[in-house]
């Protein structure tokens, strides 16, 4: 069995379904860490930039695309800013 350590901030919602998802995250900067849907017992979702892995592999599906902001598309075509 998996465990999880560490403090978290707790919020809940009601998903499309009805059913509610736990969403935990980290106390101190606000990043999502991990959260749990009512509708699939036992499964724990881990937020994808909690690995700092930058050759973490893409996701091979995307949900709620009928629901998303007409400007979200844009983001792909965004100018990247690199930090110095």
């Amino acid at each position: 069995m998996t465990s999880i350590a560490g403090r978290t901030t707790q919020f809940k919602r009601v998903a499309d379904s009805g059913k509610s998802v736990t969403f935990q995250f980290c106390p101190v900067c606000g990043s999502t860490v991990y959260w749990e849907a009512e509708g699939y017992p036992g499964l724990l979702a881990v937020a994808v930039e909690s690995f700092a892995d930058p050759d973490f592999p893409a996701p091979k599906h995307s949900v709620w695309e009928k629901t998303q902001h007409r400007w979200v598309e844009a983001f792909g075509e965004l100018p990247v800013e690199h930090s110095n």
